[in-house]
């Protein structure tokens, strides 16, 4: 590979910590099963470890496809997963501007930790009834925007459950 294309930061480690597949049988024929796979709700949200002392970022990732816990679950595929990926970040502070340092780390990290999620899901399903899942394409703009404003609502009083989360404490690695 051209050295000039390398990204300032590096997956170290990725795992699956845990994954959950269950199959739910349809009371009639599907149709159109791609159109149905497109049509789950997705419950998705992530947490960010960070040591100050330390260039590695962990990554936590847990994800909810189809969850039971909707009143109207749809037939074919409930999935869970959590994924952790570990990034050195150490080259990011020579190459990236302080300014834009923090949102290209963070972006970057999400980036790459939902294609993982998404090779998890894939994996989960390759062999399955209605064939691999493919976890849609997920704007890292959006989810960001999401997790500002209910940390936003949150902070001011606000208890509802954000659907995704973003926190930097002391890792346990």
């Amino acid at each position: 590979m051209r050295t000039d294309l390398a990204a300032p930061i590096t997956l170290v480690k990725y795992q699956v910590l845990s994954s959950n597949y269950k199959f739910i049988r349809p009371n009639e024929e599907v149709s159109n099963i791609q159109e149905l796979l497109a049509s789950y709700e997705i419950e998705l949200s992530y947490e960010i470890k960070v040591n100050n002392k330390s260039p590695l970022w962990l990554v936590l990732y847990s994800i909810a496809v189809n969850p039971s816990r909707l009143e109207a679950q749809k037939p074919g595929y409930e999935l869970e997963a959590l994924v952790a990926s570990i990034f050195d970040i150490s080259k990011v502070e020579e190459i990236v501007p302080e300014p834009e340092r923090e949102r290209y780390t963070l972006t970057s990290s999400l980036a790459i930790a939902i294609h993982n999620v998404r090779a998890c899901l894939r994996d989960l399903t390759l062999s399955a009834p209605m064939g691999p899942y493919s976890l849609p394409t997920i704007d890292i703009g959006k989810l960001m925007q999401i997790v500002s404003t209910k940390e936003t609502e949150q902070r001011n009083g606000d208890q509802g459950v954000a659907p995704a989360r973003k926190r930097k404490t002391k890792p346990d690695y």
